[in-house]
């Protein structure tokens, strides 16, 4: 699907449903960026199936699962993560790789 949309020297990547990087950005000061993992460690009780902590908006699990299905429900090939390295340890539980795990066929049994 890949090639049929962009194969043809079209610029236009409005159709590819990717998530954002795993970092998270001020509300109040765009430029201020955590990583994942600093805003695991700076808010200890943050709730990761949430898209803000603090000022910070990040997309969570929750989000993350649904960026994946709809990729999956809308036949592209896949998702891509920009930097692992902002993500907690993989072996970690609250980490958002953990989210990509089984999503894709979650996407087939839930409505977007």
């Amino acid at each position: 699907r890949f090639r049929e949309l962009y194969g043809r020297g079209r610029s236009n990547f409005g159709d590819v449903k990717r998530f954002r990087e795993l970092y998270g950005r001020g509300r109040s000061n765009f430029g201020d960026v955590k990583r994942f993992r600093e805003l695991y460690g700076d808010f200890p009780n943050m709730n990761v199936t949430k898209d803000a902590v603090g000022d910070y908006s990040y997309n969570g699990h929750a989000t993350v699962r649904w960026k994946v299905a709809a990729a999956a429900k809308t036949g592209l090939g896949g998702v891509m993560v920009w930097e692992l390295s902002q993500d907690l340890n993989a072996g970690e539980t609250d980490a958002l790789i953990n989210s990509l795990a089984g999503a894709e066929e979650t996407a087939a049994k839930e409505e977007l």
